[in-house]
């Protein structure tokens, strides 16, 4: 389908009824980090852009071709460059901040912007950033393209037509909604403004920019370069001034619309510039749009979902699903010849050009999905660049090594494309020599492998659940690897598997609240670098945990995992932030991560679970594009730090493979179906898995399931269908008897509802209940405060702190009051729950909260803001016990704040009243409160936990 003219394009394309944003003047102000500023991006895996809501093209990047490894886990803020432990590469790039715009004067001097407080910005295809702004006699609509290739054009990773250009293309339409002409001039404006490749945190990103030190115009071209990178820009029938405003005049009669374009190259050195230039020439912008529209439209096809009461959450998961298969693939850029250079942490990332290994695996399989094709160059990326240069710790991140492994696995799932694994020099010889330094890592009595790092966060025991489950899909996959290709280690590789997969079964399991679960993990021998051994945890970056079942280690039916992810959802995981209602980093804190709410829907089963997991992540870790974000603050505050990738990715993986129910294996040329999420109803018209393209009709209801597949490829095909109870989600299926989808055919076929004798699917289970009365015991009610490290405002360079307390109780309490003083100095101020109200002053030296009528067994959670004196670490404030915790803590219940000097012992006293007919009662809860110098805080806060990284 092609589109005539910008109207037309704006009328006809598939457009989000959900995300979308208005004009906001505000973010570059707000967030200062590029990452988090809010920007509509784009990518044809060559330049990266970005356009924001007031119609400017903010950003056009282009990687440099040689990347090189970081100094891991050095990370002194004296040096020029810094990493975590889990950034092995950097790229540097071209970046323009140019803030490029458009604006339009007529003949009677009236100005247009681009943009005003009534436009509207959103993706038109799911990938296109436009600005649509109506004036009184003009419509104005802003896109920016970067282009994918045309059809039959020389592409480095043909038959994909990538990678595209190195430059976009920045377009107005002028349309004249009037009666008569529209005259006058159009103006296109720059800022001299490139990115410094090194980002520091809390600065704003204009305070890392330069000047590129050679300007030239010509032709009515203007060039910007220097030793760090070039950039160019050319506006038809424009001419620069040397303020950076190229002008032009336009005539629009009625009814008409006019588009002005500039195209936009980005390189490593001026000598690439012209060569984008040439491509971008070769159509204008309408052409360039209807290659690139239909480019994505055969790859991504026209998905529907359908359930009574849900059906506008199922279509926001559907446009965020798409959005992040669309938001990484932006994370992937690459040379001219198709190698890939760089490989961000969400696009763009808070560190420009930088590769954080744990990313890998599910940013490029979610882009294998739909474009398979790219498999080779991300496995010759990948396994180059899995290990950091150097570390003091031979198992450094075991789940960033064994990536290589699984994007082999899917690589050739996706594409039956074995061959490649011999062809390509080193490949296989490097897959072989990962597995065995994986298994190396074994512990003496059984196949549980160890790691220290699992990205930038430590791995909490040595022998971690998510970590294991992920090195077992790694293992697994590379057997049947070797068994295709006839090696002499598949038994071996598949015999280690089988007993690392009964090992993380034996061993990481214990009785928990809901009954038998997964721990978290377990230490072995002793050593001072991890958690204590009894740590019940569920670390809040862990995102394997919930694709065990996906991965196929066990299905989701399995009790310990539905118990596991039912602790992660409960006060009992003492990271559990219930206001926000996913789980912070740490067991101990940290930021409220992202990734923890694709865990949360990733492990939840039952209906009601799978609804209230799914609304939980929509509300609170999705702005306004439709993209998931690393660490949201608040409801109101959702873009933190970057896109979140990693969450993205599984996002993708998880709701294609179990809610819409689709796997299809090319080695086996198998498929199964077997759909586990909310939707009843299922229509993917040109779906896509890999190499199998196929329109896919599912139907569910009380009496049974009708199922329709078309294949629309040359491959014969076995399906097998897997069916569930109706009204379940996630748990046990029963396989039907297999059928064979021969080349370009389709099979159809109804089965009745299942019957009694069926497998039970999980049921629900009342979290808060069996909260309340582990909190309350033997009384009434109970009132404690929750987490071990309070969280800071993050956004002020103030001394603020978030406390969180939470009432439980057994029957009803009337006109329920809550007070809280501190020690001397301290101020308070309510925080409404779930909100980042960051902007009023903190400044009573009382807190009071009137929480009226509480209900029996639910959880009552007040949150308050409290502002320490100044000579007190607000970054150092640690409760010793959380009240749920499932291990041994101290019995005395201290605050410990850091501090500058010694000081004398004070206490915070939290008053809870209430009334019980006439009477009003009053119950005290008074904490010490102890400063501590640094070297005696680190002693304090290990002996909470143990594990010297706590303290680093």
């Amino acid at each position: 389908m092609n589109y005539n003219c910008f109207q037309e394009m704006y009328d006809k394309a598939e457009k989000s009824l959900y995300y979308k944003a208005g004009y906001d003047d505000e973010s570059e102000v707000k967030n200062k980090a590029l990452s988090e500023r809010l920007l509509f991006t784009q990518s044809n895996l060559r330049v990266l852009a970005g356009q924001d809501t007031m119609g400017r093209l903010y950003f056009v990047s282009c990687p440099h071709k040689r990347d090189y490894a970081l100094p891991t886990m050095r990370m002194d803020q004296d040096n020029y460059i810094t990493a975590c432990p889990g950034m092995f590469y950097q790229t540097n790039i071209t970046l323009l901040l140019g803030k490029m715009t458009y604006s339009l004067t007529d003949s009677e001097g009236r100005c247009y912007q681009a943009a005003n407080i009534h436009s509207t910005t959103e993706y038109l295809d799911y990938y296109l950033p436009c600005t649509r702004t109506d004036y009184e006699d003009i419509s104005v609509q802003v896109v920016s393209i970067a282009p994918v290739l045309e059809e039959g054009a020389h592409a480095a990773l043909a038959p994909l037509p990538l990678p595209g250009p190195s430059g976009c293309l920045y377009s107005m339409t002028v349309r004249n909604t009037g009666k008569k002409p529209f005259t006058g001039n159009v103006a296109l404006s720059l800022h001299n403004c490139f990115m410094e490749p090194y980002e520091l945190a809390g600065k704003a990103v204009e305070e890392r920019t330069f000047e590129m030190e050679h300007v030239r115009t010509d032709k009515g071209l203007l060039m910007l370069y220097g030793e760090d990178g070039a950039a160019a820009v050319h506006m038809e029938g424009g001419h620069w001034d040397k303020n950076y405003v190229s002008v032009r005049s336009i005539e629009v009669d009625p009814g008409e619309e006019v588009t002005i374009t500039a195209r936009v190259a980005a390189a490593e050195r001026k000598d690439e510039i012209n060569e984008a230039l040439c491509i971008l020439y070769m159509h204008d912008a309408l052409e360039w749009i209807n290659i690139t529209s239909n480019f994505w439209r055969s790859r991504i096809g026209r998905l529907q979902t359908e359930v009574d009461g849900c059906g506008e959450i199922l279509e926001k998961q559907r446009d965020i699903v798409i959005r992040s298969v669309l938001d990484n693939f932006n994370c992937l850029q690459a040379d001219r010849e198709g190698r890939l250079c760089v490989h961000w942490q969400g696009a763009p990332s808070h560190n420009i050009g930088r590769f954080w290994g744990i990313d890998f695996e599910p940013t490029s399989i979610s882009v294998m999905y739909f474009l398979p094709e790219l498999g080779r160059m991300l496995l010759d990326y990948i396994t180059a660049r899995n290990e950091p240069r150097y570390s003091v710790y031979p198992d450094h991140s075991a789940p960033i090594l064994c990536a290589p492994l699984i994007a082999a696995r899917k690589y050739a799932e996706f594409t039956g494309d074995l061959k490649w694994f011999r062809q390509c020099p080193g490949l296989w010889e490097r897959l072989v020599e990962i597995y065995r330094k994986l298994i190396s890592f074994k512990a003496a009595d059984s196949n549980l492998i160890s790691s220290h790092f699992s990205s930038d966060g430590l791995v909490m025991n040595r022998y971690d659940n998510g970590t294991n489950v992920k090195i077992w899909y790694a293992i697994d996959g590379f057997a049947q690897l070797c068994a295709l290709l006839e090696e002499d280690i598949a038994v071996e590789a598949a015999e280690f598997a089988d007993k690392l997969k009964s090992d993380i079964q034996d061993l990481l399991e214990a009785e928990g609240p809901f009954g038998r679960q997964i721990k978290g993990g377990i230490n072995g021998r002793k050593e001072d670098f991890y958690l204590n051994g009894d740590l019940y945890y569920y670390d809040g970056e862990d995102s394997a945990s919930c694709m065990a079942p996906v991965y196929g280690i066990y299905g989701f039916d399995y009790e310990p995992w539905v118990n596991y992810h039912r602790f992660a959802r409960s006060l009992f995981a003492s990271n559990y932030n219930p206001e926000m209602g996913t789980l912070r980093w740490f067991p101990y804190g940290g930021a409220n991560d992202g990734t923890a709410y694709v865990s949360q829907l990733g492990g939840s089963v039952t209906r009601e679970e799978q609804r209230a997991s799914l609304e939980n992540l929509l509300n609170r870790s999705v702005d306004f594009t439709g993209s998931v974000y690393w660490w949201p603050l608040g409801e109101n505050f959702v873009r933190r730090i970057s896109r979140c990738s990693q969450g993205q990715g599984f996002l993708v993986w998880q709701y294609l493979q179990q809610w819409i129910g689709l796997q299809a294996d090319m080695t086996s040329r198998r498929i199964r179906i077997a759909p586990g999420g909310l939707p009843r109803k299922i229509s993917w018209e040109n779906g896509r898995i890999g190499n199998f393209v196929f329109d896919f009709y599912y139907e569910e209801n009380e009496r049974g399931t009708h199922i329709r597949l078309l294949n629309k490829g040359a491959v014969e095909w076995t399906v097998e269908t897997g069916l569930r109870k109706y009204d379940t989600g996630a748990g046990a299926v029963i396989w039907q008897e297999s059928r064979c989808l021969k080349p370009y055919g389709s099979i159809e076929a109804d089965f009745a509802a299942l019957q009694a004798g069926a497998p039970d699917a999980a049921a629900d289970i009342d979290i808060e209940r069996t909260e309340c009365e582990a909190f309350c015991q033997n009384t009434d009610h109970a009132l404690d405060h929750i987490g071990y490290h309070m969280p800071l405002c993050e956004t002020q360079e103030s001394p603020v702190i978030v406390m969180q307390y939470v009432l439980y109780t057994k029957r009803v309490m009337e006109d329920v009051r809550i007070t809280a003083e501190g020690p001397s100095g301290w101020r308070f101020r309510e925080k409404a729950a779930g909100m980042w109200d960051d902007s009023q002053e903190v400044a009573d030296t009382q807190l009071q909260t009137d929480l009226g009528t509480c209900q029996p067994w639910k959880r009552h959670v007040i949150p308050f803001w409290v502002k320490l004196n100044q000579d007190e670490e607000y970054r150092e404030v640690w409760f010793q016990r959380h009240p749920l915790a499932l291990w041994r803590q101290e019995d005395e219940d201290v605050l410990y704040v850091q501090s500058d000097r010694k000081k004398e012992e004070e206490s915070l006293t939290v008053t809870l009243t209430w009334r019980e007919g006439d009477e009003r009662l009053e119950e005290k809860k008074e904490i010490p409160v102890r400063y501590c110098l640094k070297q005696e805080r680190d002693i304090l806060v290990k002996k909470i936990l143990g594990g010297r990284n706590v303290c680093d």
